[in-house]
C-alpha cells in the first residue's frame, strides 16, 4: 500500500526540521481537516509514538493545566479545535513558560506548532497581521477521502490500517532524526532551516496585510463620504462626514485617531479587533511627517489629502487600489 498518498512526507519532515533549526519562526502550521478525514486517528498516531504535546485554549492561562513533562521529547505541540490565533502564539516561536499550580514555572521547548481545525479562522482573513502571515503555513485537507471510505482501510479494518500508518511514521521520523544527527549540529541546523523555507514558500498563509487593508478601507470611507450629503447617513458615518473638511485642492480630516476608529469600525466586528491594535501606529501606517496644516486662515491638527489625486486613484484605479495608491502617497 502507498501510504505517501495519506500521509505527506514533506510534513512529517517539515515536523523534524523544526527539531533541528534554531530559526523557527515558520514553525507554524494550521492544517484544516473536515469532519471524517481522520482527526483523532491522526492524533492518535502521533500520540501513540509520543512525539506530540496536546493542547486546549484553557491550557493557556496562568495558572496553566500543563505540565512540563508533557513536552519532554515532544516533536509537536498540536492545538485542536482551533478558532482563534492568540496574539501570545507568536511569542511561542521557540519556548513557553509554563507555571502550573502549586509547581515552579518552568520554560520548555517548543519546535513544531499545529493548529487543528475543520474551518477557516478569521484570524487569517480580512486583512493579517505580518507578524501571523511571516510564520504560518496552511494546508487543507478539506477535499481529502474520508477515512472511512480509503481501499485499504476498508480492506484491513481499524486496529492494521493504525499500526500500519504507526510503522511508517515511525520509521520516517526516526530515519529524518538519525539523518540530521548524522550532519552534526551547523549543518544539520543549516539544512532544516532551508526545508521550513522551502514548505513556507509552498503553503505560506496567503492574506492580505492587515496595513494594506487598512489602508484601503481607509481611503475608501473617505472617498465614499468627503462629497456626500449628511441625509441618510449613518450615526457613525455623520462623526466621520463631520470631520471631513474639503477645499478647492484637499480633503483635510480632523480628530485624526477617533476618525480612524470609526472608520475601521465601519469594517467589521472581526476587522475592528485586528486593526485597533494599529491606531498608535497611524503616523507609521500613513507616512505622516506633518500634520499641522491651514484650513480657511487657520492652522489646525489634521491630515490632508490632494484632492485631485485622491479622485484620479478612485476614477481610474478603483479596481486595484493597493497597487495604484503610490499616487497618493505619501499622501500628506
Amino acid at each position: 500500500m502507498n501510504l505517501q498518498k495519506i500521509y505527506d512526507t514533506t510534513l512529517l519532515e517539515w515536523i523534524v526540521a523544526c527539531r533541528f533549526t534554531n530559526n523557527r519562526r515558520q514553525s507554524y502550521l494550521h492544517l484544516k481537516i473536515p469532519a471524517g478525514f481522520g482527526k483523532s486517528f491522526f492524533i492518535g498516531v502521533l500520540s501513540s509514538l509520543g512525539m506530540i504535546a496536546k493542547c486546549r485554549y484553557d491550557d493557556f492561562k496562568s495558572p496553566s493545566s500543563l505540565r512540563p513533562q508533557e513536552f519532554e521529547n515532544s516533536l509537536s505541540m498540536i492545538i485542536d479545535e482551533f478558532t482563534v490565533f492568540k496574539k501570545e502564539f507568536k511569542d511561542y516561536t521557540n519556548s513557553m513558560i509554563l507555571d502550573p499550580k502549586y509547581e515552579l514555572r518552568t520554560e520548555v521547548e517548543l519546535y513544531s506548532k499545529i493548529f487543528l481545525s475543520a474551518e477557516s479562522s478569521n484570524s487569517f482573513t480580512g486583512g493579517v497581521d505580518a507578524q501571523i502571515t511571516d510564520r504560518m503555513n496552511v494546508i487543507d485537507k478539506s477535499n481529502s477521502v474520508k477515512l472511512e471510505n480509503r481501499a485499504k482501510y476498508q480492506e484491513y479494518g481499524n486496529l492494521l490500517y493504525f499500526n500500519c500508518m504507526k510503522h511508517y511514521v515511525y520509521k520516517t521520523i526516526n530515519d529524518k532524526l538519525e539523518y540530521y544527527r548524522e550532519q552534526g549540529e551547523l549543518k544539520s541546523s543549516n539544512q532544516a532551516e532551508q526545508v521550513l523555507k522551502s514548505f513556507y514558500k509552498k503553503h505560506k498563509l496567503k492574506a492580505e496585510n492587515i496595513v494594506d487593508s487598512i489602508k484601503v478601507n481607509f481611503y475608501t470611507k473617505i472617498y465614499e463620504l468627503f462629497d456626500t450629503d449628511e441625509y441618510d447617513l449613518s450615526n457613525t458615518d455623520t462623526k466621520i462626514k463631520k470631520n471631513i473638511i474639503t477645499t478647492y485642492e484637499y480633503i483635510h480630516i480632523k480628530q485624526i485617531k477617533s476618525t480612524f476608529e470609526d472608520i475601521i469600525k465601519c469594517f467589521g466586528e472581526d476587522f475592528y479587533k485586528k486593526a485597533r491594535y494599529k491606531v498608535n501606529n497611524f503616523d507609521e501606517i500613513f507616512h505622516l511627517e506633518n500634520k499641522n496644516h491651514k484650513v480657511d486662515g487657520k492652522t489646525i491638527r489634521c491630515i490632508r489629502i490632494d484632492k485631485a489625486n485622491f479622485i484620479n486613484l478612485f476614477e481610474n484605479h478603483s479596481d486595484d487600489l493597493l497597487d495604484n495608491i503610490d499616487l497618493i502617497e505619501p499622501p500628506f
